[in-house]
């Protein structure tokens, strides 16, 4: 399959496997402890800086690893998402984490 219609693709497929997710399903399961705010909160308002510190916090990880291909100037990209086995352990939130410093 050529890239470009590769790259055409996958887009649709993405927004249909999204529209496929039941919205239930997205909701808050866990509290943070401080002031009762959730992730979700904590990471609409942090953005995706939030996000990736407390992902990489408790140990996600996303390993690249790029083949050549011969006759292609475009490498093969294969990724793979390294998540502990005790992630939800991790994600508990011990102390203050949300705190404010200043």
């Amino acid at each position: 399959m050529r890239l470009s219609v590769l790259a055409e693709k996958m887009p649709a497929d993405l927004v249909k496997q999204l529209e496929a997710i039941d919205p239930e399903s997205t909701r808050d399961r866990w509290v943070a402890v401080h002031k009762g705010r959730t992730f979700r909160s904590q990471w609409e308002e942090g953005g995706t800086e939030a996000m990736a510190a407390d992902l990489l916090r408790v140990g996600v990880k996303c390993r690249i690893k790029r083949t050549k291909v011969k006759g292609i100037r475009a490498p093969h990209i294969h990724t793979k998402l390294l998540i502990p086995r005790d992630v939800r352990d991790r994600l508990l939130l011990k102390g203050d984490d949300f705190a404010e410093t200043h």
